[in-house]
C-alpha cells in the first residue's frame, strides 16, 4: 500500500535523538524472523505494511524507542524472515507467527504498532490472543468493500518475475513513482488522487530495494490483506485500540466505514506531520505500559536447517552470516567478490559437507557499518566476527574482492586453504568503468545497472563489448542471476568502487588453487581443491 511521509519530519524529538538499532534473528520452532530492536523500557512489537520490510519503520522507531523497547518485524516472508509453508496464507497465521517469535524470547504480554498490512496482522493478532496485548495502536486501519476487495486482488498485484530485458524493474519504478499519484495505483482517474510530494529518486529507490527484498513472491502479503474483513475483525477486538490515520493516507477514509465501537477504542485523524502521530500513538501506548518488564537480549540459534542466518558482532559493524553446522572439521568461510553479497555464494556453501559461514562483508548485502579503507581493517572485521562466531581457525574460499580479504586474514587467523574464485585484481579501466551508480528521478539508473550486470555473461571483460571480447556464461545470463547482482549493487553503494581499488591495489592474492566460474563444473572444483 502507499507509503504515508514519514522522512523529513521536524519534530524536535525526532532531530534531536539518536537511536541505535540493532538486528536480530528469532528462532522458533519453525522459522526464523528477523527484527529490528531500539531503546529500552516495556516491549512494543511494529509491523510494517506490504510489500516492505520492518526498514520502513525506522523513522518510527526513532520517535518511539525513548519510551518503548521496540521489536520491528519483518512479516514472515518479506525483509529476511523466513515465509509461511502456505501458498495462501491468511493475517490469522501472519499473527500466529509474531506470537511465535514471542514466545521463543520470552515475552509473554506487550503492545503492539501496525501499520497499513502491519494494522491488520496487529488487529487480528489482538482479537485471537487479548492476553497477549496490553493495547494496540492501528496506523492507517483498512475496511475493504468486497468490490475492492475484487479488484485489488485481481489487479493490484501484477507478476514482478525477473525478465531478461529488464522490464520488470522498469515496470517497478514507474509503479511506485505512480502510487504516490493515485490509489489504487492501478485506477488512474477513478481512484482517489493522493495528496504528497512525490520523493526524492534516493528515497523512492531506497523503498524499491526494499520491494526486492521479497521479490516475486510480493503479492502474498498483500492478498491476505485484501481478503482481510476489517470490520469484523475490529468489532472482536477488546484491547484498549488506537485507530489512528493521517489526513495525507489514503485509508484516512476508511475511518468512516468503522463499526460501532465500545470506549475502549479511540479513532483519530493526525495531520500532515507524521510526527503528530508517532506522538499521540506514543501518549496511548504509554498509558497501558505498567508492569511490561523488558525483554531480554536476543540470540540466534540453528533452525535444523542447512543454512540459517544471524548477525555476527565486528565492532562497530555487524556482519550477516549464514551459517551451517552439517559435517565436522574446521569451519569453511565463504567471502564473496566486490559489490556482491552472501547470495553469490550460497549455493556453492550449501554443498559443503562441513560446517560454513557465508558472510556479507562490511557495507554489503546486509551488513551494517562502512567498508574500512583497508583491506587489512577488513579482514579484521570478518576476524572479529569468525571469533563472535566461535571459529578459532578454518579454510575461505574468496570470490574476487573476498579472496584478497581472505589472504589478508591470515594475520588475524589461522587460515588452513585458500580458494580463490576469479581471483585477479581489476585493471585501472576496470575500476573507471564500474563507477557508483547514482539513483536518478526518471529510474534509468536501474538500467545501467541491468545491461552492467548482464554484460559480465556476454563480454570478457565486460565493458569491452566487442566480437573479440565475446564472452558466453549462461548462467551469468539468466534473469535471476542478474536480478540478484543488480540489488546487491546498489546495497553495496559506492562500497562496490571501494572494493575495487583495495582489490587492485593488494594484487593477486596468494592462494592454494584459482578457479574461474565461467567454466563448467566450478562449484564442484573449488569443493575438490579444499580436500
Amino acid at each position: 500500500m502507499l507509503r504515508t511521509p514519514q522522512a523529513g519530519t521536524t519534530g524536535d524529538r525526532m532531530e534531536n535523538v539518536v537511536t541505535a538499532i540493532e538486528r536480530h534473528f528469532i528462532t522458533t520452532s519453525k522459522r526464523q524472523m528477523h527484527v529490528r530492536r531500539a531503546g529500552k523500557g516495556p516491549p512494543l512489537v511494529m509491523l510494517h505494511q506490504s510489500p516492505l520490510s520492518s526498514a520502513d519503520l525506522v523513522p518510527v522507531m526513532q520517535g518511539l524507542a525513548s519510551d518503548f523497547t521496540c521489536l520491528a518485524f519483518d512479516t514472515a516472508g518479506y525483509g529476511h524472515s523466513d515465509p509461511l509453508p502456505l501458498d495462501s496464507p491468511e493475517i490469522a497465521d501472519y499473527a500466529d507467527a509474531i506470537v511465535e517469535a514471542m514466545d521463543a524470547i520470552g515475552v509473554q504480554r506487550f503492545l503492539i504498532y501496525g501499520n497499513h498490512t502491519g494494522g491488520c496482522i496487529a488487529a487480528n493478532l489482538a482479537r485471537r490472543h487479548p492476553g497477549r496485548v496490553a493495547a494496540c495502536a492501528l496506523d492507517g486501519y483498512v475496511i475493504f468493500s468486497p468490490d475492492e476487495q475484487r479488484d485489488l486482488t485481481a489487479n493490484y498485484t501484477p507478476s514482478l518475475a525477473p525478465r531478461w530485458d529488464a522490464t520488470h524493474l522498469v515496470w517497478l519504478w514507474a509503479r511506485i513513482r505512480h502510487e504516490y499519484g493515485w490509489f489504487p495505483w492501478h485506477r488512474s482517474g477513478e481512484g482517489m488522487r493522493v495528496d504528497v510530494d512525490l520523493p526524492s529518486a534516493q528515497a523512492l529507490h531506497e523503498r524499491m530495494i526494499d520491494w526486492l527484498r521479497v521479490g516475486e513472491r510480493y503479492f502474498i502479503g498483500y492478498k491476505a490483506a485484501f481478503r482481510f474483513d476489517g470490520a469484523a475483525v475490529i468489532r472482536d477486538v477488546m484491547v484498549p485500540t488506537l485507530l489512528v490515520t493521517m489526513r495525507p493516507d489514503p485509508l484516512v477514509v476508511h475511518l468512516d466505514r468503522l463499526p460501532p465501537l465500545g470506549p475502549h477504542m479511540q479513532v483519530l485523524r493526525t495531520g500532515w506531520e507524521r510526527q503528530e502521530l508517532i506522538d499521540r500513538a506514543r501518549d496511548f501506548l504509554h498509558g497501558h505500559s505498567a508492569g511490561l518488564p523488558e525483554p531480554a537480549p536476543i540470540a540466534a540459534r540453528p533452525t535444523g536447517e542447512r543454512l540459517w542466518q544471524s548477525f555476527l558482532a565486528a565492532a562497530p559493524a555487524a556482519l550477516y552470516a549464514l551459517r551451517g553446522e552439517a559435517g565436522e572439521g574446521a569451519p569453511l568461510v565463504f567471502l564473496h567478490g566486490a559489490g556482491e553479497s552472501s547470495a553469490a555464494l550460497r549455493d556453492l556453501a550449501a554443498m559443503a559437507d562441513r560446517p560454513v559461514i557465508v558472510l556479507d562483508l562490511p557495507g554489503h548485502g546486509e551488513s551494517s557499518g562502512p567498508l574500512p579503507e583497508s583491506i587489512t581493517n577488513i579482514a579484521g572485521a570478518v576476524a572479529a566476527a569468525l571469533r563472535a562466531a566461535g571459529v578459532s581457525r578454518c579454510d575461505v574460499v574468496g570470490q574476487g574482492f573476498g579472496a584478497a580479504v581472505g589472504a589478508a586474514l591470515r594475520k588475524h587467523l589461522p587460515v588452513g586453504r585458500l580458494i580463490a574464485i576469479d581471483g585477479a585484481p581489476p585493471g585501472d579501466t576496470d575500476i573507471s568503468e564500474a563507477r557508483t551508480i547514482t539513483p536518478l528521478w526518471h529510474g534509468g539508473h536501474w538500467m545501467e545497472a541491468w545491461h552492467r550486470c548482464r554484460d559480465a555473461g556476454l563480454y570478457r571483460p565486460w565493458y569491452d563489448r566487442s566480437r573479440l571480447a565475446a564472452h558466453d556464461d549462461p548462467e551469468a545470463l539468466a534473469p535471476e542471476t542478474v536480478h540478484r547482482r543488480v540489488v546487491d549493487l546498489f546495497k553495496a553503494g559506492a562500497a562496490a568502487e571501494l572494493a575495487m581499488r583495495l582489490h587492485a591495489q593488494a594484487g593477486k592474492p596468494q592462494a592454494d588453487a584459482f578457479i574461474s566460474s565461467g567454466t563448467a563444473g566450478w562449484r564442484e572444483a573449488v569443493l575438490t581443491a579444499l580436500r
